[in-house]
Order: C-alpha cells, then sequence, then structure tokens
C-alpha cells in the first residue's frame, strides 16, 4: 500500500494521502523506505543498476545497493593497484595510462650508419620499445663513421698510429689519420735542400750524397808527390780526396816533377834549342836529360877533319884556320918588313907583311928594311965618355 509512513496513519487531507502522527514525509532515503510517501521506494538510487568502482585495472562491475546510511553505493569489489607496465593498461589505477614511459617521444634505434629515427612503443612485455627500424651495417671504412655499426668509428684501420712523411732530410713525424676515404699520415713533409757532402739525403730523393763523386778514384799532391784515394766528404759538405801525398823532393833531371810544383825539370831548359859540337862538327839539337840528374844537347857533334884555309874551323876544336891564318911569317922582305901574319884568301895562304919602311933609328933592327942595321945613327963607331982620368974609350 502505498503511502506506508513509519509510525504514523495514513489520512486524507483535502483530497491527498498524508502520513499523520510522529513521522512526517520526508526527502527519500536508500533504505527500503518509502521515505517521501510518494508510493515508491528508493526511487532516485537506481538501486539494482549495473555500476562500476575504482579506475583502471581495479575497475569492478555490480549494482547499485543501498549502504545502510541512506546513499546508495556500488556492490562492485575493486582490485588493489599495481605498478605501472607498459601494456595501454591504468595498472596502477591512477587514471593515466602507460605514464613514465614517454610513448610516443622520438627516439633512435641502432648505432653509427645503422641509427634509424622513430618514436618509443610498448613493447608488448610490459617494458618501451623504440618503433626504429635499424638498418644494416657494412664493412668499416675511413670517415669518421661507424660503418660496420658496432659503436666504434674507423676501428681496426690503424689510426692514431705513429707514421713519417716524406724522406731523407724532408722526413716528418705524424699520427695516421682519415683523408678521402683512406688512411694517410698527417706529417708534412721539409723542403728539399741542394744536396751536401755530410752522409743525408738534403734533397730528399732517397739517394744520400748522390752526384757528388763520392768513391771516385782521386789523386792528392802534383808531380812525384802525387797518391791515389778515393773521394770522400770533408766534414764541412764539401769533397776531399783521401789520399796522402808524399813531401817533395829537390828536382833533378829525369822527366819527373820532383819537387811537385807541377814543373818538370824545370831550370834545365829541357826542350831548347842547342848546339853540340864547335866548327864544323857543330850539329843542332834540343836540350834533354842526361841520365845523370842532369840535362845536355841531344845532337850528335860531327867528326873533325884536318884544318884547312876557308874560314871554318874544319878540326873542331874551336879555332878557325889555325896554322893557317894569323900565325907568324915572313914576308919575304929584309928587316923589320920581313915580319908577317898568315892570312886565308880565297882558299890560299899568304903571309901578310906588318911592317913598311921606316926611318932607321939606333935599335939594332933594320928599320928601314934596306939589309943594314942602325946604318947612319954611328952605332959601332969609336967613341969615349967621361973627362979626365975619368975618361973611357968604346964604340
Amino acid at each position: 500500500m502505498p503511502g506506508v509512513c513509519a509510525n504514523g496513519t495514513n489520512a486524507c487531507v483535502n483530497g491527498a494521502l498524508v502520513c499523520e502522527g510522529e513521522n512526517q514525509a520526508g526527502a527519500e532515503r536508500c533504505d527500503s523506505v518509502d521515505n517521501d510517501c510518494d508510493g515508491l521506494t528508493d526511487e532516485g538510487f537506481g538501486v539494482g543498476s549495473a555500476c562500476q568502482d575504482g579506475v583502471g585495472a581495479c575497475q569492478a562491475n555490480g549494482v547499485l545497493i543501498c549502504d545502510g546510511t541512506g546513499a546508495a553505493v556500488c556492490s562492485a569489489t575493486t582490485t588493489d593497484p599495481v605498478p605501472e607496465t607498459c601494456d595501454a593498461v591504468d595498472n596502477d589505477c591512477d587514471g593515466s595510462i602507460d605514464e613514465g614511459y614517454n610513448l610516443g617521444d622520438a627516439c633512435n634505434a641502432g648505432v653509427g650508419a645503422c641509427a634509424a629515427n622513430g618514436q618509443n612503443v610498448c613493447d608488448g612485455n610490459g617494458g618501451v620499445t623504440c618503433d626504429a627500424q635499424p638498418g644494416q651495417g657494412g664493412a668499416e671504412a675511413c670517415n669518421a663513421l661507424d660503418d660496420d655499426c658496432d659503436g666504434q668509428i674507423d676501428e681496426g684501420l690503424g689510426l692514431d698510429q705513429v707514421c713519417s712523411a716524406g724522406i731523407g732530410a724532408c722526413m716528418s713525424s705524424g699520427v695516421t689519420v682519415c683523408g678521402d676515404g683512406v688512411v694517410v699520415c698527417d706529417a708534412q713533409p721539409g723542403q728539399p735542400e741542394a744536396e751536401v757532402c755530410d752522409s743525408n739525403d738534403n734533397d730528399c730523393d732517397g739517394q744520400i750524397d748522390e752526384g757528388l763523386g763520392l768513391g771516385d778514384a782521386c789523386e792528392a799532391g802534383v808531380g812525384e808527390c802525387r797518391a791515389n784515394g778515393v773521394n770522400v766528404c770533408d766534414g764541412l759538405g764539401g769533397v776531399t780526396c783521401n789520399a796522402t801525398s808524399d813531401s817533395p823532393k829537390p828536382e833533378t833531371c829525369n822527366g819527373l816533377d820532383d819537387d811537385c810544383d807541377g814543373s818538370t825539370d824545370e831550370k834545365y831548359g829541357i826542350g831548347e834549342a842547342c848546339l853540340a859540337g864547335v866548327g864544323a862538327c857543330a850539329a843542332d839539337g834540343e836540350v834533354a836529360c842526361d841520365g845523370n840528374g842532369g840535362s845536355a844537347c841531344d845532337a850528335q857533334p860531327g867528326n873533325p877533319a884536318a884544318e884547312v884555309c876557308d874560314g871554318g874551323d874544319n878540326d873542331c876544336d874551336g879555332t878557325t884556320d889555325e896554322g893557317t891564318d894569323g900565325d907568324d911569317c915572313n914576308s919575304g922582305q929584309p928587316g923589320e918588313c920581313s915580319k908577317g901574319l898568315t892570312v886565308c884568301e880565297n882558299g890560299a895562304i899568304s903571309c901578310n907583311q906588318l911592317s913598311n919602311p921606316i926611318p932607321e933609328t939606333c935599335n939594332a933592327a933594320d928599320d928601314d928594311c934596306d939589309g943594314s942595321i942602325d946604318e947612319g945613327t954611328g952605332a959601332g963607331e969609336a967613341c969615349n965618355a967621361g973627362v979626365g982620368a975619368c975618361a973611357a974609350n968604346g964604340v
């Protein structure tokens, strides 16, 4: 019967059913009582309707029931929250799904040349993963990239090793690096210079002291002081001969440079024109060494002949026409006119009278060439000298 009032009596008042007594009609409450006396019990509370309680994985299904305090509650019994995992479920029942996993954030997978971009997604096992698909690695090349996708760059190519560039004096040290895709040395070679004799490759061509004649046969000194050796470096960048020359000796005429002055048999006149022999025996030649350390004319004198009156030295004794010219002779005249000298004239010998007649003088000579001596001078006549007791007779 509608309108049942607790502890009261239903009565009609002004055409309406009311509850008279201790309790008056009030607001409906969820208590299986028609509190508002409208003939309906617990209306407006949806008692028996399906309901849910909790959020996420903790949510449970039930029906609405009165809770004994006048209110309606869901009869569902929720489960306890668990730690959040990446599974599109609100495991910790806080109203957020997969929080803390940064789903959708940009990410990449793979390393080096294999790296690819993607975003964070659940991995199906409660965790998170990047949905990027890494590329395939290749052989490592010298390019500052991780070509084989192992997390290392240019490994196994021998980088950072001590190396050198250039040769000889141009060589400099460095380390191996990548250059245009290949391994190169970063050392910078020096500049070549002219080659000098110092056991170094100054011009950086891979050869040492080339073009300087090292080891070639050489001589030191001149003449008889000369000694053989080979060319060596002199310690100052130049070349010298390692031969030790002998000491010079006094020059002798032997076809050798004994005093080591670059001249042979100097002061001996070797090769100069000369004569050997005199007179008709004389012969032309040249001065040459005589085999005893001196020099002589190499001409061979002719054989001497009997001297004849021809103006020549026929007997080769250094005197011309001796015995035929210039000898004392008698002109055939008397007295002093008989004296003469032989002369050659036209190949004949004649006596050249030396004196002509002169007035006679008292000299025991026939001056006037008349065959008489001192005639007309009183010579031989009686005479006396002195006076008185000193007087003496004579001629």
